[in-house]
């Protein structure tokens, strides 16, 4: 399904969200996040260190707890709380990408199938489409139990499909990285760039052509799909 042909195929939208909906972490400092990281999972005789993105605290346990499974599980949940809260109080301060709520009100309005699938916290998004007065979506959020999930596995937007009743050969995704345009190929979604930022821009270019991108909803709404 190439949008810029066709849009007729199209029955499902599925978002990302930080990034993609939300600048996340813009007005949001983790250094105290990571402290916490540090701390907490030093209790459980994990090393992480500071400088590293919070993130990377999954792979810190992985690597960390190979012979140890049930501190690994404690761990792993800990690690998700941690992160959790942080996105959650990020979530409230975080900038709007330019469009979004108008977006989603025009695909419902259109009849899309509208859904999130993200490595961040559901938690989070449902602060963020509280705060955009946005009515409830499907969210398939992180899980922290399971990092093998997180994207570019298609758990995420699998699952997503499967509470929308989406099918993926007539679902665009849309998001800000690489990692969630591989992720698009191997679910068999077509894929839509949201770019916000210059630096997001030159990024994804790496691997998509800049022709499949947009600055902002508004934009990507009227070269995909119609609005005037």
């Amino acid at each position: 399904m190439d949008l810029r042909v066709d849009r007729r195929g199209c029955e499902s939208v599925v978002l990302d969200f930080d990034g993609t909906m939300c600048l996340l972490f813009q007005n949001h400092d983790l250094a105290a996040t990571r402290h916490r990281m540090h701390e907490e999972l030093g209790r459980f005789s994990i090393d992480f260190d500071e400088a590293l993105d919070a993130f990377d605290a999954f792979d810190a346990v992985l690597a960390q707890t190979a012979d140890r499974s049930e501190t690994r599980a404690e761990a792993l949940l800990k690690a998700d709380e941690i992160l959790s809260d942080a996105e959650v109080a990020a979530a409230g301060t975080g900038p709007a990408v330019t469009g979004v709520a108008e977006a989603v009100d025009f695909w419902r309005g259109a009849g899309y199938r509208v859904g999130v699938a993200t490595n961040n916290s559901a938690r989070a998004v449902d602060a963020f489409l509280s705060r955009m007065s946005i009515r409830q979506l499907p969210v398939v959020g992180r899980d922290g139990a399971h990092p093998e999930r997180l994207k570019p596995s298609t758990w995420s937007v699998e699952r997503v499909l499967e509470l929308m009743g989406g099918r993926p050969e007539a679902t665009v995704f849309v998001g800000d990285t690489r990692r969630d345009y591989e992720t698009s190929l191997r679910a068999g979604c077509a894929f839509l760039g949201m770019v916000p930022t210059e630096r997001k821009r030159v990024r994804l270019s790496a691997a998509l052509d800049e022709d499949l991108m947009a600055r902002d909803y508004p934009e990507l709404l009227r070269r995909f799909f119609g609005r005037s």
